[in-house]
This record gives structure tokens, sequence and C-alpha cells, in this order.
């Protein structure tokens, strides 16, 4: 496991830096000697094999090592955030919380409060021993962690030490980590998807960093960093905050999930920022399915080494290729079940598959195609059309900051569909349509089909809550609720889910300049 590979590093090359914050350096050396006080202390609270802690604090350091010590113990993980209280669900299986911040109170049933007088008082205790130390079995659960949620309520998986050693394992291929990498931390720990990423690099004897001094531009070239993990929102606001006299760094691997990644995006990042760009798909139930590695790709990608994907109709019956369906996916490191959820696991499991949520084709072996999501298909007049298609095209016509694309019936109660088009340059300060931007959106849709209906609306301004894109090809806000509150003319029921963009720590205020 992770520990292991650290105490390697620590013998090997002592004096080698395994994680810098803010300029402060932790050696090998003495990231591992933290880590067996910590295991020292954190064994005398009776925690074993088979319960389960969730970990709260703001110093990621800190929260890594936190992690590390209590999975060697054989005991069950969750990561919280200090924007998001847990789901109810998560909390109820956590047997003590250990963190920095208070909850309502009920919420958790013990908390051990994370002072700096504790941390001082771990850090004089002596280093533990293996010997002192539980035995490692394969089938310790080690991780429990909720899934997005974007359809329905969250549901929790948990992973054992074999499947979480697994995918830290396949990150190393995926990212193809050395021990010359340098990962820029570009968001809070999560233990579905930075933590792997950052144990992968430890285990190589890479660099992990994090800093909130500089700009993330500013961040990459001064820290030398080598490889980088976000979402394609984040990666739009580090483009669009760039100076026009950043020099591109020599040697950067930039890797976007969670959404598909536009063409336009890509072309921009190729550009300006990245050596190598790959635009991965998977979710937290399958782990890695298939990436995206080169332009003009259509949008078509490999489907990953020890993945198996077929796109089924809603009886199951696999379609041949071409054809729109649903997406059944096996890999080799996937989980099994939603935990203490069967009903969830009934829907969705079956015969060691997964039947997701998301759509797609298959083109050809290997050669797979993400449409979007079921709740995403648009319907008009029969034909199923996907909003990330008409919105790429949409992008690739007219000059705009962002577009989202959306069904509404017409009169004739036929699905059409509609098209808002988000640019500072088009919309005055009085209104939502100025006669600017319908004079532009009138001017454009000759390219397009006369069924397209045209809004033009302005930027969103930040409140702290939602980056302002519209569209949820460019991330984990689904916000066309949102873009629809905002079109005066369009009816739609507005989202109650909280917006999670601004939980990115290496945002720091970035949205509000872009937006400015």
């Amino acid at each position: 496991m992770t520990a292991d590979f650290i105490a390697f590093h620590a013998a090997e090359r002592p004096g080698a830096a395994a994680f810098v914050e803010n300029g402060r350096t932790v050696t090998y050396s003495a990231f591992n000697r933290d880590l067996r006080r910590f295991m020292q202390a954190l064994s005398e609270h009776g925690l074993r094999r088979g319960h389960c802690v969730a970990v709260g604090c703001d110093g990621l350091y800190l929260h890594w090592v936190l992690v590390l010590a209590f999975q060697r113990l054989g005991v069950a993980t969750t990561s919280l955030l200090r924007t998001a209280l847990p789901a109810a669900r998560l909390a109820a299986k956590v047997d003590i919380v250990f963190s920095e911040w208070d909850f309502p109170s009920g919420l958790f049933r013990q908390r051990h409060p994370i002072t700096a007088e504790w941390i001082n008082h771990v850090r004089g205790l002596p280093e533990v021993d293996d010997i002192a130390l539980p035995s490692k079995a394969e089938d310790d659960v080690v991780l429990v962690a909720g899934t997005a949620g974007t359809t329905g309520e969250p549901k929790l998986v948990r992973s054992s030490r074999r499947t979480d050693d697994a995918r830290r394992d396949s990150c190393i291929w995926i990212l193809g980590l050395s021990g010359r990498s340098r990962y820029l931390l570009t968001s809070t720990f999560d233990t579905g998807f930075i933590l792997p990423v950052a144990n992968a690099v430890a285990c190589v004897g890479g660099t992990v960093i994090a800093e909130s001094r500089q700009y993330i531009g500013a961040a990459i070239v001064s820290h030398a960093i080598t490889h980088l993990l976000l979402f394609p929102i984040h990666l739009k606001m580090i483009l669009d905050s760039l100076p026009e006299d950043f020099a591109k760094p020599r040697d950067l691997t930039v890797v976007t999930f969670g959404a598909t990644l536009p063409e336009t995006l890509r072309e921009r990042a190729m550009a300006r920022l990245a050596t190598v760009l790959f635009d991965n798909y998977g979710s937290r139930e399958a782990s890695f399915v298939s990436r995206i590695t080169a332009s003009g790709s259509g949008g078509i990608g490999t489907v990953a080494p020890g993945a198996e994907v077929e796109v089924v109709n809603e009886a199951g019956t696999p379609l041949p290729f071409g054809q729109l369906g649903r997406l059944k996916i096996k890999t080799h490191v996937m989980q099994t079940e939603y935990f203490d959820n069967p009903e969830a696991t009934k829907r969705s499991f079956k015969d060691g598959w997964l039947l997701s949520e998301d759509v797609g084709v298959l083109h050809g072996p290997r050669r797979l195609q993400i449409m979007g999501r079921r709740d995403d298909m648009m319907n008009i007049g029969g034909a199923k059309v996907a909003p990330s298609m008409v919105e790429e095209i949409v992008l690739r016509l007219i000059s705009a900051r962002d577009v989202g694309a959306f069904s509404q019936p017409s009169s004739d109660g036929i699905g059409e569909i509609w098209i808002a088009v988000v640019d500072a340059q088009l919309t005055g300060s009085s209104g939502l349509e100025s006669s600017s931007a319908s004079e532009h959106c009138s001017s454009q849709r000759s390219a397009l089909s006369d069924s397209l209906k045209f809004r033009a609306i302005p930027p969103a301004r930040s409140n702290g809550t939602c980056c302002g894109s519209p569209s949820p090809r460019l991330g984990l806000c689904r916000g066309r609720p949102k873009l629809l509150q905002r079109l005066p003319t369009v009816s739609s029921a507005p989202s109650s889910a909280p917006c999670r963009n601004c939980s990115w720590a290496a945002c720091r205020g970035t949205h509000r300049r872009a937006d400015a």
C-alpha cells in the first residue's frame, strides 16, 4: 500500500521532496516519520478493522497523512469538505470524525477535534514499528465515498485495499507518472478522485504540490509542474486568466475528467498550456474507462485496457456499432455494489457489469463516443439529440464565451432546440436581450437549422456559489436550471441542488476575474 512506498523512498532518498505546500517542503523522510507517529496516536483510539472515520481539515498535508495512517490500520476513511455537509446516509456510517470544523449536533456520533495542541502531541510520540501494527488484508475496506449524485440521491461506494491499490496503480499508467513527476493539486482532497492520484505520485517517488499564493499559470511555471488534473470548467478558467505574455510550459500533461472536453477548449489548451492533453471518461463506480488523446477525434475515444464497454437498449440488449444506447461497463477495478443500498445495487449492477446512466455510441472495437447522460438527452419530435453535440457545433460557428443547449415544447407540442449564448460582447447593461445581441444571433442563424431558437444572456457574475458556466459539458455545475432561470421567455423548475464548483481550492477567485 501507499505507506509502504513512502517508507521505501524515505530509506532510499530521504531528502527527496514528497510534498510542497506554499513553499514549505516535506521530505519523504519527514512524511514517513509523520505517518508512523499518527499511526501510533490513532491506534490509541481503539479504532480497528471494520470501523469508519471521516477526516475534515484545511491542511492538505495533514489530511493526506491522516487518511494514509487510518488506511494502514485497516480503518475505512471518507474525506469531508468545509463547503458542504456530508449526506445523512454517509454520516450515519461514520464511527468518529476527526475534524477542525464544528458540525450540527447529532450529525456524527463522535467528534475528535483537530487542534494545534493535539498535533504537537502526536509529533512528540515515538514512531510505531510495522511489527506493532495490525496485519494488512487485501479485503480490508479502506474507503467509503459518495457518488457524484448527478441523477437522484448520491449513493455510497466502499473500496477494499486491493481495489484502492489497483486504482492507484492504474493512475501511474494513465498519467505517465515517474519519480520526476511534479503534480499540482487543483482541488481539495477527495478520496474518490484526487487522493488516488496523489498516492500514485508518492508511489513513484514524485512530488505533490499545493500552491495558493499564485494564480495557476504562475504556479505551473514556478514549480515546474509536469501534471495537472482538473475539470474542463477549471481548465477554461485557467486559460481565461493567463496573461498575454504567458510562456507555454515545455512539458505539461493535462488530464480533464468529469465532462467531455469541447474541441475548441482543447485547441486553446494545446496552443497555450499543454504538451499532452487527455480527456478521460470514467466514474466512481467503474474508474477509468476511456480517453481522447488528440484533436480531430470527433469525440471518439479509446476504451482503456482492463475495461469492457457495451451499448445496450432499454431492455439490456446489446446494440450494433453505430447505434446510440445506454453504456454497460466492466473494469478490473470497478465497484460491485452500492453500500447498504440494495435497491440501487439491483438497478445498476448485474452479472459483474455496471449499467451506467450515460449514453454513447461504439463506432467499432474499443472506439467509444460519449453522448451525455440519459436525463440530458433532448427529444426533438422523436429523435434523440445530445446537447453537447449541438453546443460544440454552435461554439464553432459563433464567437461566444459559452453556449447551452436545451429543449422546450413548441406551441404544437413538438420539442424545439434552444441555444443560450453567453457573451459579454452581446449584451447591454440594461437587459437580457439587447438589440446587438438579437442582431448577432439573427446574423449567425443562417449557418444552422431554422428550428434552433436563440437567446443571448449576460455572463454570470459570481456570488460565491456558482462559477457561471451554464453548460454541463464544462464540469460539475449542472447549470441548465440556472440558465433557464435567466431566460424570461422559457419556464423551468429551478434546481435546489447546490453548486459545488466553488469548492475548487485552486480557483481563488479566477472565475470572478473572468466574469468581471
